[in-house]
C-alpha cells in the first residue's frame, strides 16, 4: 500500500493537473465560446524539418533534442516484422513471439553447454540477437507507454474530481435540507406565537366586558336602593306632617 501511494505521488508530480482554462468555456449553447481544438499531430516530415533546424524543446522540464534519435538504431539484424505497408509494428505479438523463441534458444544453449561445450557460440549469438531485438522493441514501445500512462493519470484525476464534486453536491443537498427544516420550524413557531397573541387580547376583552357589566349592575343596584330609600324618607316626612293635623281635628 505504501509503495502504491508513493508511485501515485510520483506520477502526480510528473503529470500535474491540467490548467483550469476549461472554466472559460461552456457547453455548446450557441452563445458561449467553444474550446479550441487539439494541436495537430506532427507528421514524420515535420519531425524531420525540426531535426534539420536542430530545435531543442522541453518535455516535462527535461530538454528534448529532436536532432537526436529517441530510440537508437538496431545494430544487429531485425527479427521483428512490420504488420503492414505503413511500417506499423504489432508490439504485442512480436514481443510474445520473440520471448517464446528466447526461451527455446536458452534451452538449446543449456543443452549445448551440457553436451557439446565447444559448440555454444552459435546459440549464444542467437540469444544475444534475440535480447537486442527485445530491447529495441521495448524502447520503441516507450512513447506509447508514456502516452497511455498520461491518459490513465488524467482519467484518474478526472474520476477523483467527479467523486469530489459528487460528495460536495451531497453535502450541499444535506445543508439545504437542514436549512429548509429550520426555516419551516421557525415559520411554525411564528404562527403559534401569533395565534396565542391573538387569543390573549380576546380573553382580556371578554374579562373586561364582564367586569364592566358587573360594575354596571352594582351601580344600578346601588341606584335603585338609593331611590327606594329616598321614597321611604319622603313617606315618613309626609306622615309626620299629617299626624298633628289629625290630632287637631280630633
Amino acid at each position: 500500500m505504501a509503495a502504491a501511494a508513493t508511485n501515485g505521488a510520483t506520477m502526480r508530480e510528473a503529470y500535474p493537473p491540467p490548467p483550469s482554462l476549461f472554466n472559460l468555456y461552456r457547453p455548446d449553447d450557441g452563445v458561449s465560446p467553444l474550446p479550441p481544438g487539439p494541436p495537430p499531430i506532427p507528421t514524420p516530415a515535420d519531425v524531420s524539418a525540426l531535426r534539420e533546424r536542430k530545435v531543442e524543446l522541453k518535455v516535462l522540464g527535461n530538454p528534448l533534442k529532436l536532432h537526436e534519435e529517441l530510440v537508437p538504431p538496431l545494430t544487429t539484424a531485425a527479427l521483428y516484422r512490420p504488420a503492414g505497408p505503413d511500417g506499423h509494428i504489432d508490439f504485442k505479438s512480436e514481443l510474445r513471439r520473440l520471448s517464446r523463441e528466447l526461451a527455446f534458444m536458452l534451452l538449446e544453449l543449456t543443452k549445448a553447454v551440457a553436451e557439446q561445450p565447444g559448440s555454444y557460440a552459435s546459440q549464444l549469438t542467437h540469444v544475444n540477437l534475440l535480447f537486442a531485438n527485445l530491447v529495441q522493441l521495448t524502447n520503441m514501445l516507450r512513447p506509447y507507454q508514456a502516452r497511455a500512462t498520461l491518459e490513465a493519470t488524467l482519467g484518474l484525476q478526472l474520476s477523483n474530481m467527479r467523486a469530489a464534486l459528487g460528495r460536495l453536491r451531497q453535502q450541499v443537498a444535506a445543508a439545504d435540507a437542514a436549512l429548509g427544516g429550520m426555516a419551516r420550524a421557525l415559520v411554525e413557531a411564528g404562527e403559534g406565537d401569533s395565534a396565542e397573541s391573538a387569543a390573549r387580547p380576546a380573553e382580556a376583552g371578554t374579562a373586561e366586558a364582564g367586569a364592566a357589566g358587573a360594575e354596571a349592575g352594582v351601580a344600578a343596584g346601588e341606584g335603585a336602593g338609593t331611590e327606594a330609600a329616598v321614597a321611604a324618607a319622603r313617606g315618613a316626612d309626609a306622615g309626620r306632617t299629617a299626624a298633628p293635623d289629625a290630632m287637631e281635628e280630633f
